[in-house]
């Protein structure tokens, strides 16, 4: 399949110029990554867009720590697809290709859209565990992690709940640290907390 999609590489975004160079880059070099990427996108047939992705992002990022792939997991995951959030259109087109009768593609696809996912929300827990206030670490995820997902049903979650139980924050996972300082807080919070971590739980089986 991979020899088949490389036929397209006129139609496909060079990873020199786009994902290899954003392993350390900033936020401004990320909003320049982010434009050119779009605007790419929105010229491409989707089956395009996706071998793009598959070629010069996901293949490349399989060979890379966590550390490595991090930042550019983060600026990734800021990415829109005609639209579509980035994550959500890598796992919506996973089986495009009509070639890759094994799956395989296909699920190297979804495990990059499930890393990238993973990333990101370690990328912001990084940056606010960072400033070393727990009380400000647990409030960012009540109000970023845990009200967002208490909205959705259960098939939106669960690959949310799959990136949130591999997360840690200063090397501890992160439910486990949610659950050891939601007893901290007063009204509704505690409780809040508490089936966020349940439902993380159950949903990331």
């Amino acid at each position: 399949m991979k020899k088949v999609i490389a036929l397209f590489g006129v139609m496909l975004f060079s990873a020199s110029a786009f994902a290899l160079n954003a392993v350390a880059q900033g936020d401004e070099d990320c909003a320049s990554q982010k434009e050119a990427f779009e605007q790419y996108a929105a010229e491409q047939k989707v089956s395009f867009v996706e071998q793009n992705i598959l070629i010069n992002m996901a293949d490349p990022m399989v060979g890379m720590s966590d550390e490595e792939a991090l930042p550019l997991a983060a600026c990734y995951a800021t990415f829109e697809v005609k639209g579509v959030p980035f994550v959500k259109f890598v796992r919506a087109n996973a089986n495009i290709f009509p070639g890759d009768i094994s799956g395989k593609e296909a699920a190297e696809l979804r495990n990059f859209a499930d890393r990238v996912e993973r990333l990101s929300a370690q990328a912001k827990i990084n940056n606010i565990a960072a400033q070393g206030n727990v009380s400000h670490t647990v409030q960012f995820i009540l109000i970023n992690f845990a009200d967002p997902m208490a909205k959705m049903e259960d098939a939106q979650a669960a690959p949310l709940a799959k990136a949130y139980k591999g997360c840690q924050v200063n090397g501890q996972p992160m439910m486990e640290f949610v659950r050891v300082h939601a007893s901290e807080f007063l009204g509704n919070v505690p409780q809040e907390l508490d089936a966020f971590v349940e439902r993380v739980n159950k949903l990331a089986k």
